[in-house]
């Protein structure tokens, strides 16, 4: 049931966890690899708003955005706009989206905010979707927008999920029970970019099969982080002054994709004590858990 403010205004709201790949293999039309669901993500608050129909408002995390910042998020509201046109030409919308990471980075912020949106606006309307169809429309725009193939249909599950090859099923891992991961953000990397680079998806390909294969040897999210490093060096995607940094640090993996780099950690105080020592080599630095939980309404 759809809440509403002290005004009356009706409002609805969703989290979808971020998902982190961590490699990544191409192959028969598919993509394979591991990753994992954070405790961190995206959260989305919705509300229909009196005022010129039809009219999206943006925020992320306060503030005011451009409608080039939002493309992902823009795409799932006109799909609902093409199946609910009746709402929408006579509703204005608020829509404020809040991210733990910073976006660009390779934590999935866009598959977040198009699956947090998407699952917000279905309650706003009344839930007249299955949570499957929502699901499909974020992964969808996601898609359409070159930001990723199947980051949504991760944070809606949750989990440490992997694909062994291009044939198999996801798995569902077992995370260590009391981890932490710590990230460091260094610079975005533009996905479309990187996808649209015929030099480097070749070196992706190449590089891919084998970190499949020596993952799968021990599928822990220690080795993960090993996997990654070597995956982010060999297919080229690591470059410049993030190259040096994980040939330093060998049990240091990399975001896909994203100059963001995480460490796995026993506890939280083996973390804490790692965010002092890195601190000034990063932009930004963020702690979290794995999480078993998928994107659910607020």
């Amino acid at each position: 049931m759809t809440r509403q403010t002290a005004g009356g205004i009706p409002i609805a709201c969703a989290f979808a966890p971020s998902h982190m790949t961590g490699f990544f293999a191409l192959g028969m039309g598919t993509s394979y690899g591991a990753g994992i669901t954070l405790s961190k993500g995206c959260a989305t608050e919705c509300r229909a708003l009196a005022g010129k129909p039809g009219k999206a408002v943006f925020r992320i995390n306060g503030k005011l955005v451009k409608k080039h910042e939002t493309r992902v998020s823009r795409l799932v509201l006109r799909k609902f706009a093409l199946l609910f046109p009746a709402f929408f030409k006579s509703n204005s919308l608020s829509i404020a989206h809040s991210h733990d990471f910073p976006c660009g980075f390779g934590m999935g912020s866009s598959a977040s905010a198009a699956l947090s949106l998407s699952l917000a606006l279905n309650r706003l309307l009344g839930s007249p979707l299955s949570r499957a169809k929502a699901v499909k429309i974020a992964a969808e725009a996601d898609l359409e927008c070159g930001c990723g193939v199947l980051g949504v249909y991760a944070s809606a599950t949750g989990g440490f999920l992997a694909k062994k090859s291009p044939k198999s099923a996801v798995s569902r891992l077992l995370a260590q029970r009391g981890c932490t991961l710590l990230f460091g953000f260094l610079s975005p990397i533009s996905t479309k970019a990187v996808l649209g680079n015929k030099k480097t998806m070749e070196s992706i390909g190449r590089a891919g099969a084998p970190a499949a294969k020596e993952f799968f040897k021990a599928p822990t999210l220690y080795n993960l982080a090993l996997v990654s490093n070597r995956f982010a060096i060999d297919s080229g995607i690591a470059k410049g002054k993030a190259k040096k940094l994980l040939l330093a640090d060998r049990q240091c993996g990399m975001a896909m994709l994203g100059n963001t780099f995480f460490w796995v950690f026993p506890d939280m105080q083996s973390a804490l004590l790692a965010r002092k020592h890195y601190a000034k080599q990063f932009k930004k630095m963020e702690l979290c858990s794995p999480s078993e939980k998928g994107a659910m309404l607020a």
